[in-house]
């Protein structure tokens, strides 16, 4: 028996990929016996704190809670599905550990590798910890290729059998019966999810559909959390505002109706760590066309029109004539369905549990120890009590 302890840095209730992934999981290895899960939160309720406070009080309170939970938990291995909460690792010195690597966005944002602001002296001295935490890590889970890369060309001096486990999709996916009878819009439509970060480049997937709105009757749905002022001013420069339709927080039923009748995805990203997105599309028999940055570089090529990253033009193009060509639709449908099998409940489970039980045979030495690791954040710490959710 393997006793698997989920260390969670969100509330189950809360919408995001991090609650999804636990879900996955925990969902996953429902079909192995011999695998106990156990899940804990280590995200305390800020809500009555001002916002500039919640971000550090999160990670302080995260880490006192990870301490208090250490020595009352069973587990063979610990699992913290978060890397951006890697410094949990020290919280931990008696356990075999995993870490998943979800992307190394804000490490790289903080070395300035985007053309954006790093982020404030706060969120560096806490992005710091937990790119050093990770390395205490028994084993490390990365989710493709390219976040295994981006780590390993910053910390060169870890040694250890790491993974690569792609997401999964949930089955539901896979489903042709969840089709909606019923189209969510009355006109053809482009589609795009993603969230206001820079990265999504949601701006520039305004500027895409600008450029051939005029030669075309489709219309553009974007979901996600409501639009900034600087998309809706960009709207109204264009002067699109009504062929496009912001859809916010939408359903996961209604995401899938958005995915499966929609004439193509557009997801022009400026980085993925992994991406489901695109993935998400693929399944749902929506023909996808992306940019190479990041982990989107791994697709292949045949199931998507991958797009070399800020080519805007080109990815105007190659949209509109997408759209215009049937054959070709039904060619990245057909492929894009094949692809999207790769990412399966079934394979991410046997992937997973083969970590977990590597972990268990071999606990690896690190190469520094591992210890309660602490860093000091200019702020009151107020008298709150974290508790296991």
């Amino acid at each position: 028996m393997i006793r698997l302890c989920l260390i969670e840095t969100t509330p189950r209730d809360h919408l995001g990929s991090m609650s999804r992934y636990a879900n996955l999981i925990d969902l996953a290895l429902n079909r192995y016996s011999d695998i106990r899960v156990e899940r804990v939160c280590v995200s305390p309720s800020l809500h009555k704190f001002p916002q500039r406070l919640r971000t550090p009080l999160h990670h302080l309170l995260a880490f006192a809670d990870a301490k208090r939970i250490a020595s009352q938990i069973e587990a063979d291995v610990v699992h913290i599905i978060d890397g951006s909460h890697g410094y949990l690792t020290s919280a931990f010195p008696q356990h075999r550990v995993v870490a998943t690597v979800h992307d190394m966005i804000p490490k790289l944002q903080s070395l300035q590798k985007f053309s954006v602001p790093k982020p404030n002296k706060v969120s560096r001295i806490i992005i710091n910890a937990a790119f050093r935490g990770l390395a205490n890590a028994d084993q490390l889970i990365f989710d493709s290729h390219q976040t295994g890369r981006d780590y390993r060309s910053l910390q060169k001096h870890r040694t250890s059998c790491d993974s690569v486990i792609a997401p999964p999709l949930e089955d539901i996916f896979y489903q042709p019966a969840a089709r909606s009878a019923a189209a969510p819009f009355d006109q053809d439509y482009v589609f795009h999810i993603g969230n206001n970060g820079f990265y999504k480049n949601r701006e520039g997937v305004i500027r895409i559909f600008a450029k051939i709105q005029a030669q075309l009757d489709h219309h553009l749905v974007m979901a996600g959390p409501a639009p900034t002022r600087d998309l809706n001013e960009l709207v109204q420069r264009f002067g699109i505002e009504g062929r496009i339709h912001f859809v916010c927080d939408p359903t996961d039923m209604e995401i899938r109706q958005l995915y499966q009748h929609a004439a193509a995805f557009l997801f022009p990203s400026l980085y993925e760590g992994f991406g489901w997105p695109p993935i998400e599309a693929m399944a749902c028999g929506c023909p996808v066309i992306c940019s190479d940055c990041g982990s989107l570089a791994e697709i292949d090529r045949n199931a998507a029109k991958v797009i070399a990253s800020g080519n805007e033009t080109e990815m105007s193009e190659s949209l509109m004539q997408l759209l215009l060509n049937s054959r070709e639709r039904e060619r990245l449908i057909a492929r894009g369905r094949e692809y999207a099998q790769r990412f399966t409940l079934e394979r991410f489970a046997d992937s997973l549990q083969k970590v977990y039980r590597s972990a268990i045979r071999v606990r690896l030495v690190p190469t520094t120890v591992r210890r309660p690791y602490t860093y000091r954040i200019p702020s009151p710490r107020p008298c709150v009590s974290p508790s296991i959710v």
